[in-house]
């Protein structure tokens, strides 16, 4: 949940509503309100951009690309340890 460290919130802390509450200044039912809210409009988002499923996406298809790339692997050559580098880049 959130954490008020250096004057920022933080998501992660595994605090109850009641202790965000408390630390915030105002009621249980005010954060769990913020919190809902906040949850439909990041729902909302995802739909819309469909940045996580685009992302499982790319996974598969570095899987993929990785394993056919081991099929055809070269191991004189050199460039294909730097092949493998910037694929295990680009899936971070």
């Amino acid at each position: 949940m959130l954490d008020s460290r250096g004057g920022g919130w933080y998501f992660g802390q595994d605090l109850s509503l009641a202790e965000i509450a408390e630390e915030m200044g105002t009621s249980r039912q005010a954060v769990h309100d913020l919190l809902r809210r906040s949850e439909q409009a990041f729902q909302a988002y995802e739909e819309k951009l469909g940045l996580a499923e685009r992302y499982e996406a790319q996974q598969k298809l570095f899987t993929q690309l990785e394993d056919l790339l081991r099929q055809v692997e070269d191991e004189t050559d050199p460039r294909w340890q730097q092949v493998f580098q910037l694929l295990a880049e680009l899936r971070e």
